[in-house]
């Protein structure tokens, strides 16, 4: 029979360290979920942000281009419409600041991603500065147009691989959650239809 006394007295020493041992060990794995955590916060952020940079720069443009065909407005209005949307529903004042310290944070997790992402939220900016130097130019503005909605086109791709790719680095969740989103541009007739509709602008299918 093992003497219990005495396996308890042989023990003793030990007790203390494995108390050590388990308590490394859970402080270990709370400063990894600390640090994932923290990393999850900033792919937030940086998430966050580029999906108002994307919303502004494609799918303003789709819901506009929507309007143009419905409510047959010219290819010569359309840079001063544009001009006066961004003038009255202006980006978050806070939006570049806010993404350059989110990109700075995530360059110490991939410093080749951020670089890719560095300054792309002043895309909305570089367009519109863009559209304001050809309307007071008195450049031909229907022309004007069509290079910016083409400009828009060769954007697009890259912004919906910026925004995926955030996704992807925070959770399979939100990548799917993304992956809405970013389908969601092909879909704009069926997403204005109650509005156009309400407007008066909705098309007919011919009979």
């Amino acid at each position: 029979m093992v003497d219990l006394v005495a396996l308890k007295d042989l023990l003793q020493p030990v007790f203390p360290l494995v108390g050590v041992v388990v308590g490394a060990v859970m402080t270990g794995f709370g400063q990894i979920y600390k640090v994932r955590q923290e990393r999850k916060r900033v792919i937030a952020l940086a998430l966050s942000d580029m999906l108002e940079v994307r919303h502004r720069v494609v799918t303003l443009n789709a819901a506009l281009k929507y309007f143009q065909m419905h409510g047959n407005l010219p290819s010569v209005s359309m840079p001063h419409f544009r001009n006066f949307l961004d003038h009255i529903i202006p980006l978050d004042d806070k939006l570049d600041a806010r993404f350059g310290e989110a990109v700075t944070l995530l360059a110490g997790m991939d410093p080749v991603f951020a670089f890719d992402l560095r300054s792309k939220n002043l895309l909305p900016q570089f367009i519109n500065k863009l559209r304001l130097v050809a309307t007071a130019a008195g450049e031909d503005l229907a022309r004007y147009e069509a290079f910016e909605s083409k400009l828009i086109e060769v954007l697009t791709p890259k912004l919906d691989e910026a925004v995926l790719r955030i996704a992807k680095y925070h959770s399979s969740k939100v990548y799917r959650e993304v992956q809405a989103v970013v389908a969601r541009k092909d879909n704009i007739e069926e997403s204005l239809s109650p509005l156009l509709k309400g407007l008066g602008l909705e098309r007919v299918a011919p009979t």
